[in-house]
């Protein structure tokens, strides 16, 4: 985020030109005690713990697997039924001529084609959870590459600000040397205490956003939300071209191709419903033994059945459930639509920003960063013959310091938005 300048801070420099020249600055331990015992992270190894440890990441896994031990039982028969008869047949004096015996063994025929639509429609629904995982691990990784470019600015700008805090004591002391010694007026002491004063609040804002950005990394990590973590030293190197989506390629960007499978599971599911609106059938075989009472003699016999289920509801039951799923591929087909449009401004806009925040990061090593050190050397030594002014010296330190935490922001914008393009890159293997 961006600061106010700090204009009294400049006083450093000029308090700089009355200190001995190496003299060693004691640490304070407000500005230490963030990161002291816990050594540097690298973003690459933040980025695999936090696709192993990710909740998010084994849910979706779970769901995929849960979905796939679907599939079989979709495309699977209804369980057969077996069926035990026993009757009598009576005559007309009311006894019992006839005994029948019978088992019969039955089974419910889907109507061709309906076991493998249902089968289909579970299996793409697996794929596109599939597809969604590959998505939301891409998400997850520029999350934590955006993260670690935010500590990273942070901790170059703690890393600044201890400089600054470490020669503003400095000052300090030497504005209350020389107020002591009767060579100067109070002016510069008093300044000099403010610019501390100022600083530690800019200090305190650094720890805070420090903190905060901890709580967010540690989460994407499945960490506890106070586990500390070592300063961000470095941003790995962004690559001079800029990722590129043609055509073919953008189909095959975890987002689209998510939303593409997911159009794909409606399609198969609005055939597997039209298929629904068919009857099944009914099929079974057996046998028996039917015996004649009055003189014992048993004769066996055999059973086939043949049925047919009448559908005479599907006005009230297959019929809606054929027009949800319609309409369930609609929204999706609307879901990719929007989906497409989202990515494309996505990658227009990240694409102007890396440009922008390269052009910056050039800008400031070639050419801010030289001349704001050659105007703070010149305005040093301007004041120590006599021929400059001390404000002089003020603003141009301001501008030393601004001028090289606005790189660290800089490089951090740049690496962030590398980071959401490369998460849009295709997918290896995805079909275009």
């Amino acid at each position: 985020m961006k600061r106010k300048p700090l204009p009294i801070i400049v006083l450093v420099a000029a308090t700089l030109i009355c200190a001995p020249a190496g003299r060693a600055a004691a640490r304070d331990d407000f500005t230490m005690t963030a990161n002291a015992n816990a050594p540097a992270i690298s973003v690459d190894d933040l980025v695999a713990e936090a696709l192993a440890h990710s909740p998010a990441i084994a849910a979706q896994r779970a769901k995929i697997a849960a979905t796939r031990e679907e599939v079989d039982p979709a495309g699977a028969l209804a369980d057969p039924s077996i069926e035990l008869n026993w009757s009598e047949d009576f005559a007309l004096k009311q006894e019992p001529t006839f005994d029948r015996a019978s088992a019969e063994y039955r089974q419910e025929l889907p109507f061709p084609g309906k076991t493998a639509r249902r089968r289909d429609a579970v299996s793409a629904a697996a794929d596109a959870q599939a597809a969604e995982l590959r998505a939301l691990e891409r998400k997850l990784t520029a999350d934590v590459r955006t993260a670690y470019a935010q500590l990273y600015a942070i901790d170059c700008e703690r890393r600044i600000l201890q400089v600054a805090d470490e020669l503003l004591k400095m000052i300090a002391a030497v504005a209350q040397t020389r107020y002591a010694a009767g060579e100067g007026n109070q002016e510069p002491l008093i300044k000099a205490q403010l610019a501390v004063s100022r600083l530690r609040m800019r200090q305190e804002e650094a720890r805070a956003d420090r903190a905060a950005t901890t709580a967010e990394l540690n989460r994407l990590l499945d960490r506890t939300g106070d586990r500390p973590l070592g300063e961000a030293t470095a941003l790995p190197a962004v690559p001079a071209e800029a990722p590129r989506l043609d055509d073919e390629a953008f189909r095959r960007s975890p987002e689209i191709a998510a939303r593409q499978a997911a159009v794909d599971t409606a399609t198969r599911r609005v055939a597997a419903a039209q298929r629904e609106v068919y009857p099944d059938f009914l099929a079974g075989i057996g046998g028996g033994a039917m015996q004649n009472v009055a003189t014992g003699k048993q004769m066996p016999m055999g059973l086939l059945s043949f049925g047919v289920t009448l559908p005479v509801w599907q006005t009230s039951k297959q019929q809606p459930l054929l027009r949800a799923a319609n309409r369930e591929l609609d929204a999706a087909r609307e879901t990719e639509r929007e989906a497409a449009a989202v990515v494309r401004a996505n990658v227009a806009r990240l694409t102007a920003t890396l440009h922008l925040n390269a052009h910056h990061v050039a800008l400031f090593r070639e050419a801010i960063l030289p001349q704001t050190q050659a105007a703070l050397n010149a305005a040093r030594a301007a004041y120590l013959t006599g021929q400059g002014d001390f404000s002089a010296v003020v603003e141009d330190f301001n501008l030393w310091l601004e001028a090289r935490v606005d790189l660290a922001r800089a490089e951090a914008d740049e690496y962030a938005a590398w980071a959401a393009l490369d998460a849009l890159r295709p997918l290896e293997g995805a079909a275009p």
